[in-house]
């Protein structure tokens, strides 16, 4: 019986995720397929980043809600990885489906800094 819907919420994603991978026919060694989010928060005006853009660098790929416990719950801890590597070029991306309108409200009541999108 499930407990509730935090828990296997992450499962379901996952499972989505590794479906997809397995549509693109993705290859062990492959590069990853591109990223594209529509807004970003917390990046520098006008940038969008991209895994192209991106390479090279270490990448800390988040996917995440604010709808999912155990996500929220990650959080701090991944804000503590952005403050303590950034200058060290590690990146934090945090994808999220949420609109704006939910995003934005959240990120700046926990102040985080890392980019999201």
């Amino acid at each position: 019986m499930i407990r509730s819907v935090s828990t296997i919420l992450p499962f379901l994603c996952s499972c989505a995720l590794a479906a997809s991978a397995a549509a693109q026919k993705l290859e062990k060694g492959a590069p990853a397929p591109e990223i594209a989010g529509a807004n970003w928060h917390n990046a520098p005006p006008g940038e969008k980043p991209t895994l192209e853009n991106l390479r090279g660098q270490v990448l800390l790929l988040e996917f995440w809600g604010t709808w999912c416990a155990p996500c929220v719950r990650a959080m701090p801890r991944i804000q503590q990885l952005h403050e303590r590597y950034a200058e060290r070029g590690v990146t934090v991306l945090a994808l999220s489906y949420e609109t704006p309108e939910v995003l934005e409200p959240f990120l700046k009541q926990h102040r985080y800094t890392f980019r999201s999108g």
